[in-house]
């Protein structure tokens, strides 16, 4: 966990001197900070697969706004999969990078705060099972709401399904097969570096 928020600090620190020669520019850097619920998808796993009844991870980064509708999130993330279907069972400590590209309906709903929000990410885990060390790659695909509650704080909820391209659970019966997961998270985003506007 310390490792995790050390590379946020990292992220974060770069992002800051960064905006002090770019505040002028069209995107407006957000820092990201959420949690939520992960289920793995895979040959392992218990009777009750629920967004509710996952392991609790986190995320971490930034979220740049490219226009007023699309945005691109470079994000950390660290949690913990888990399964025992009753053969077999698994416990992994899994912590990686993404990218995320994220585009808000917010045209639609000119006359509410709250727009649906649809997302497309890449994501390398590291895997972490039994002593043994794996990469995964994943493609998550997610929508929810956006809430602007202020004009620098932004709140999500997002249910997302990952695609895996990679072995997770490592099952001794389903050697080498792609496993995925689905997640419940909560995000917030707040802007530190954009300027107050004078009046």
């Amino acid at each position: 966990m310390n490792q995790f928020f050390k590379k946020v600090f990292v992220l974060f620190a770069l992002i800051s001197s960064i905006s002090v020669y770019a505040q002028e520019q069209q995107f407006s850097p957000k820092f990201t900070l959420g949690s939520g619920f992960y289920t793995l998808n895979g040959d392992i796993q218990n009777e009750n697969t629920g967004f509710l009844k996952g392991i609790a991870g986190f995320n971490a980064g930034m979220k740049f706004e490219l226009t007023s509708n699309l945005d691109l999130s470079f994000l950390f993330i660290k949690t913990t999969f888990s399964g025992d279907n009753g053969s077999e069972k698994f416990k992994s400590d899994v912590d990686g990078f993404g990218l995320n590209i994220g585009y808000s309906v917010n045209q639609m709903f000119k006359q509410t705060k709250i727009n649906p929000l649809l997302s497309l990410g890449l994501q390398n885990l590291n895997v972490r099972n039994d002593g043994e060390n794996t990469s995964a790659i994943t493609v998550p695909l997610g929508f929810g709401l956006r809430t602007n509650v202020t004009d620098r704080l932004q709140f999500d909820i997002t249910i997302n399904f990952a695609m895996g391209l990679s072995d997770i659970d490592m099952s001794n019966k389903n050697k080498d097969k792609s496993d995925g997961y689905k997640s419940l998270n909560f995000i917030i985003h707040y802007d530190l570096f954009t300027p107050k506007a004078r009046e």
